[in-house]
């Protein structure tokens, strides 16, 4: 399961959104919070710490960080 799902995730990374099947996003639970966080996690190394507001966005929707 977990080489399966490491290499799943690295090819999505590489080939995107576009390579995967229409029926397979289709069906996928939470599709939303998926595309959220995997957008934030492209976009992380951006993130201005000292801006306020997104640091406040990113605290509400990651509590932890």
């Amino acid at each position: 399961d977990t080489t399966g799902s490491l290499v799943g995730q690295l090819l999505g990374a590489i080939y995107g959104e576009e390579a995967i099947p229409a029926h397979w996003l289709r069906d996928l639970e939470a599709r939303d919070v998926v595309i959220q966080i995997a957008d934030d996690l492209c976009s992380c190394s951006t993130w201005n710490r000292e801006n306020e507001d997104q640091l406040q966005r990113m605290s509400k929707r990651y509590p932890g960080w």
